[in-house]
């Protein structure tokens, strides 16, 4: 209707709140035990509910000062959330023979994939810089290899993000850097790189 490219959370707000408008002007009204006519009716009424969810969904997403939600701060704290769980996997496997490259890490909670999707389909520019910020951070403060966590997000998003799986592949592909991922010797290379 709108004839453009916004990010598919927008446009998911912006569906839902037009049914929600639409409900509201087409319902009968009650008025001291008397019934009164809806406030419109037909194409007035839907044209009206899109034109409203249109500007409610843009004042979330963009409004004045980043719009009513503060996606900055919603930021960080889901990229601490997930080095938190992250730091409880290393912390979890220190003093075990294995290293912390070869660990396996916990799936994420459910929420916390839920949120990054969100955030995600809200933000989708910001998408190679967030993922690439876990990972980064994921290595500096923890050791953990970046092909380790890219691994782990992929997963975490295939079981808890509802998103499709090509969608998936296709948004960590373009997101996260190219890893180098380990092999066992007996195979006949020491490293390769995931293109």
């Amino acid at each position: 209707m709108y004839d453009t490219a916004q990010p598919a959370g927008l446009v998911a707000d912006h569906n839902r709140l037009r049914r929600v408008f639409h409900e509201t002007l087409t319902e009968q009204r009650h008025s001291g035990g008397k019934r009164r006519p809806p406030y419109m009716k037909g194409d007035p009424a839907q044209s009206g509910s899109d034109d409203l969810a249109w500007d409610a969904a843009a004042a979330l997403m963009y409004g004045s000062n980043q719009g009513l939600v503060p996606h900055g701060p919603v930021r960080d704290v889901l990229v601490e959330a997930i080095l938190g769980r992250l730091a409880e996997d290393a912390e979890r496997n220190r003093g075990k023979d294995e290293s912390l490259e070869d660990i396996t890490l916990s799936d994420l909670p459910s929420g916390s994939v839920k949120l990054l999707t969100w955030y995600l389909q809200h933000r989708p520019g910001d998408s190679a810089n967030l993922l690439g910020a876990i990972c980064l951070k994921a290595r500096v403060r923890l050791g953990l290899a970046p092909a380790q966590v890219g691994s782990l997000l992929r997963r975490s998003f295939h079981l808890d993000s509802g998103l499709d799986g090509t969608t998936i592949d296709t948004l960590l592909d373009i997101a996260l850097p190219p890893f180098r991922i380990r092999l066992p010797q007996a195979l006949g290379t020491a490293d390769m790189h995931r293109s």
